[in-house]
């Protein structure tokens, strides 16, 4: 049953990466495509929870580290951190709930791009983060909080058609 799970999510994961890199990256507005590998981790963290998140992360990160990263582990790093701290959110949890998953979402887009933005620019003596934070952290919290808002509930309802089908399988070999 692990085997099957981790497929499902490494098909998830490349289905979103795919969209991302391919659909959405025509609707680009100022050059930001909206996260939808973060709205994917941070949903299954929130519905979840932490351990949920960190496989979701870490996943979704060595998706990106292997396909556009500078260094491996960075962004399975960034991610994963992103999973864990969405994952302590799980007991908040209520499917009726539209707006704190959005919130949440908004506020891992900003930890993780702030993040990146000390590994790669402050670091390397780029310390404009005003100018980052309004033309890059700002218009991708709220592009990819908009683009959520409708993706957050398909992947609610994959969540729920799968535990009910888990639930059918095990009522089965009973």
């Amino acid at each position: 049953m692990f085997i099957v799970r981790f497929i499902i999510i490494i098909l998830e994961l490349l289905s979103c990466y795919i969209l991302q890199g391919s659909v959405w990256s025509n609707f680009a507005l100022n050059n930001v495509v909206p996260d939808l590998l973060m709205v994917v981790v941070v949903a299954i963290a929130y519905m979840k929870g932490r351990n949920a998140g960190i496989i979701y992360g870490f996943c979704a990160g060595i998706i990106l580290d292997l396909t556009c990263g500078t260094y491996l582990g960075h962004f399975a790093l960034l991610y994963l951190l992103s999973g864990f701290i969405a994952g302590f959110f799980h007991r908040l949890y209520r499917k009726d709930d539209n707006i704190t998953p959005l919130l949440i979402i908004a506020g891992c887009i900003f930890l993780n791009q702030s993040a990146y933005y000390i590994t790669e620019f402050m670091l390397r003596g780029r310390l404009d983060y005003g100018f980052y934070f309004i033309n890059i952290i700002l218009p991708k919290m709220i592009y990819t909080v908009l683009i959520a808002s409708v993706l957050y509930k398909l992947i609610q309802l994959s969540i729920s058609w799968s535990i009910r089908f888990e639930e059918r399988n095990i009522r089965n070999y009973d």
